[in-house]
């Protein structure tokens, strides 16, 4: 190092220099095997995941309608064993709240279903028809997959301390 060089200089690279990491374009015999294997368990479990998402969905609407129908039908049931004013009310109200997080559970579910189904269905496109394009499409769906999985892992992770928080707080309040 000469006393001229510039530490604090940013690198500098040759644009002529050769990307190791660039693609070469070639898709081996044995990448078309793996992709023509993953396919069909990709669509596959892309529709599960459709199914899934509407029976969650669905039994968070029958919460909601439980809710709305607890203070009749609860009402006689719990009034006979219990004899309190707002045990009904509560039925009610922890129903609804339920069906609005289970709504939302099989919404956000939804998405993972329908970046999996679509990788599935862009690399079947893409050996059937041979375009690049197609390819890149279902790496596209798939990158957005675990894009999605991860904002919601980290949604996850940063409720996680206030629900810990809730849960002691509910139980001490039970106790006093």
């Amino acid at each position: 190092m000469s006393d001229t060089d510039n530490l604090y200089q940013s690198p500098q690279t040759d644009v002529n220099a050769v990307n190791p990491l660039a693609p070469t374009g070639r898709i081996t015999e044995t990448m078309i095997f793996y992709l023509k294997g993953a396919s069909p368990w990709l669509q596959f479990l892309g529709i599960l995941g459709f199914i899934v998402a509407g029976g969650t969905s669905f039994g968070g609407l029958v919460f909601i309608i439980a809710g709305f129908l607890g203070d009749t039908i609860f009402s006689r049931m719990l009034t006979d064993q219990f004899d309190t004013g707002y045990t009904t009310g509560l039925v009610s109200g922890i129903s609804l709240l339920m069906g609005v997080f289970i709504i939302l559970a099989g919404v956000i579910s939804f998405f993972p279903a329908r970046f999996t189904y679509n990788f599935g269905r862009k690399i079947k496109s893409f050996l059937q028809n041979n375009a690049e394009r197609e390819l890149e499409l279902a790496f596209k769906n798939n990158k957005s997959l675990w894009k999605f999985i991860g904002i919601v892992t980290i949604i996850y992770l940063a409720f996680m301390p206030v629900m810990v928080i809730v849960s002691v707080i509910a139980a001490i309040s039970s106790i006093l």
